[in-house]
């Protein structure tokens, strides 16, 4: 049943389209098909080169009501996904902006429970609920910081305790237009992560519902999120960066905060390409750790000459990650000995 609220606010359905031609018409009849009426919808085309678009054109014309209120903006050559939402934000017209990846779906009354949220509440930015769906089984994705206020909110988003993620949120367009928040265009990886910390830090409030409305794709390999590309690796941790300029002038214990993930998150990523035995890999991350804010190398241990001599060559790290599990010191209770005696 169609649904009408009192002062209700336009809404924005953002969605980036990408050679996703197996999933678009899943999710662009759960956008079209919402129970709240007073929308418009934005796709992307980020110069798909499959059927997808062939097949979004289909669903459209599906839904008679809705084709006035559909926008399909084409990119000449493929941008990226935050070139695609800095597009969508800057060309909507709504209030409030709900973003929605191509590959996703929706429940049919996602944007009406969270308007009636932010009616009630006048919430700059409120969150729901989300199942993560894999080949095999379906879990909660990991929680949107539903219950936090601003500032543990950002605490947490700042640690990666919580996901950035731009989709599973009502957000107030003006906070991006006011602010000059965007995206850095050409790098993927994290892009949801440039945007959202700042998006909070200058939201006014916050709001939830306890309701699962998203349906998050893990299973489509292709996705960003599955790929193991440096560049895509690079990405995340560029888009962290991006995160600390922002911070740098803000309150100190912030920039601690994400000062200190940079250091883990490039280790992270510095065992991983081991691991992987990814020598060229290793070599860039290498490079960026030791760029890094040496204030926060006890993170990951680098404040012992001989963990950063081991991780700074190869086959010597090489060796130490295969031999480490004989050792029987699981490296989380290493990192949890290092804090400890840092305090």
């Amino acid at each position: 049943m169609d649904v009408t609220l009192d002062n209700e606010p336009l809404v924005s359905i953002l969605v980036p389209v990408y050679n996703v031609d197996e999933y678009i018409e899943r999710c662009a009849r759960s956008v079209l098909g919402q129970t709240y009426r007073n929308l418009e919808f934005v796709f992307v085309d980020d110069a798909s080169t499959d059927e997808s678009v062939d097949i979004l054109q289909r669903v459209i014309a599906d839904y008679p009501d809705c084709r006035n209120k559909v926008s399909v903006i084409h990119h000449e050559c493929n941008k990226g996904l935050p070139s695609a939402r800095n597009t969508a934000v800057k060309a909507c017209h709504g209030d409030f902006v709900f973003h929605v990846d191509s590959d996703d779906w929706v429940e049919k009354d996602a944007v009406e429970l969270m308007v009636r949220k932010q009616v009630e509440t006048g919430a700059d930015i409120i969150t729901a609920r989300a199942y993560d769906h894999y080949d095999d089984r379906i879990e909660d994705h990991l929680d949107g910081g539903r219950d936090m206020d601003r500032d543990a909110l950002l605490c947490s988003l700042l640690t990666y305790k919580v996901a950035p993620n731009l989709w599973l949120r009502l957000i107030k367009r003006s906070l991006y237009l006011d602010h000059d928040i965007w995206a850095v265009e050409g790098r993927n990886g994290a892009e949801d992560f440039q945007v959202f910390p700042r998006l909070v830090y200058y939201s006014q409030k916050l709001s939830s519902i306890d309701s699962f409305i998203y349906h998050y794709n893990r299973y489509n390999n292709n996705s960003i999120s599955n790929s193991g590309k440096l560049s895509n690796q690079l990405g995340v941790i560029n888009s962290i960066r991006v995160i600390i300029s922002f911070f740098s002038d803000k309150e100190d214990y912030l920039y601690d905060l994400i000062a200190g993930h940079d250091v883990v998150a490039i280790h992270q990523r510095l065992v991983m390409s081991i691991l992987k035995k990814n020598r060229a890999n290793y070599k860039v991350l290498l490079s960026m750790m030791k760029e890094s804010n040496q204030q926060y190398w006890y993170k990951v241990g680098w404040d012992s000459s001989m963990k950063k001599w081991i991780d700074s060559n190869y086959f010597t790290m090489l060796l130490y990650q295969q031999l480490r599990p004989l050792f029987r010191i699981p490296l989380k209770a290493y990192y949890s000995f290092k804090k400890q005696s840092n305090k």
